[in-house]
């Protein structure tokens, strides 16, 4: 199982007009999303660096998908898991997590990151209580240098080998392992490519890049699971975005609809987002020159629920 994470292709989209629409197949990981690569490059770089004992806890706090690919990794690596994820959380991503063997706790919603439930706390709980390793995957920048190495770095492969540029990079941002990773590996090579972040209407993210500043009636639970966050991570680094577009739960799963009527994928919120912002930028793009767009499909849609 391990020998499948990464190395996803990317396929070109079906668009109505003159622009090339692409996407990197993310939702073709082992355990059905991107957070696969980042739950192994965190254990094979604490085994390496033997900053974890044999058979010592793993606790993390996670919206769904870390939970699931630490739940099957750390397993098959001997370690017991332990996972807290809010109440929002599908019940599919929840029956994974136990399945692979883990231990899940579930925690209220809430954007507010000081109150004791709220999951990343509760994470933090289990593994003092526990003598265990906390992942952290929204402050450990291992999370960034892993995207930075495999994800970004097959991008630009696949771009070079292809004579192309990246004229825009569309992802969201929920660690920000995956934007500021790719994003960093891409602008290396494709300077001029525009990077732009869906982001959640609730999530502090908007705020911070437009306002230099949270603004606190603007955070709030919302419906979509993954992107966004009530706290600004050290995994996310702004200066490699040069565009933050919000956008309402409803039109996520606009997005996740219309990515499965018009391309035949089924995916989940974050892609949802991904593919709305994508096909909204597109439709304001000059019609005389032919732009180059690639978003992220970072997982699989049969996780969620999209009443």
């Amino acid at each position: 199982m391990i020998s499948l994470i990464g190395k996803t292709p990317i396929i070109k989209l079906k668009t109505n007009n003159t622009h090339n629409l692409y996407a990197k197949c993310e939702w073709l990981n082992p355990t059905g999303s991107i957070k696969d690569r980042v739950a192994k490059y965190m254990l094979d770089n604490l085994i390496k660096n033997k900053k974890i004992n044999p058979k010592q806890v793993i606790t993390e706090a996670s919206s769904g998908n870390m939970g699931t690919s630490l739940a099957a990794i750390g397993k098959l690596y001997d370690h017991p898991v332990y996972i807290t994820c809010p109440e929002k959380t599908g019940k599919v991503k929840r029956k994974m997590i136990k399945s692979f063997g883990a231990n899940l706790t579930i925690c209220k919603n809430t954007a507010d990151h000081t109150d004791v439930d709220f999951y990343v706390n509760k994470a933090k709980e289990l593994a003092k209580n526990l003598n265990g390793i906390l992942i952290n995957q929204y402050d450990n920048l291992l999370n960034t240098e892993c995207h930075y190495k495999t994800t970004g770095q097959e991008i630009v492969n696949y771009f070079l080998t292809h004579s192309q540029n990246i004229d825009y990079f569309i992802t969201v941002g929920g660690s920000g392992g995956t934007i500021t990773g790719c994003a960093k590996k891409i602008k290396e090579i494709y300077p001029k490519t525009k990077v732009v972040m869906p982001d959640p209407k609730g999530s502090i993210y908007y705020d911070i890049f437009y306002h230099g500043r949270s603004i606190q009636e603007n955070i709030y639970s919302y419906k979509v699971e993954g992107p966004g966050n009530p706290i600004l991570c050290k995994s996310m680094d702004m200066s490699y975005i040069d565009k933050i577009i919000q956008f309402t739960d409803d039109e996520a799963i606009l997005g996740c609809h219309e990515l499965a009527k018009e391309q035949g994928i089924y995916a989940g919120h974050s892609s949802g987002a991904n593919y709305f912002i994508a096909k909204k930028l597109i439709e304001k793009l000059p019609k005389d020159k032919n732009y180059n767009i690639l978003i992220m499909i970072l997982d699989n849609g049969m996780k969620y629920n999209f009443d």
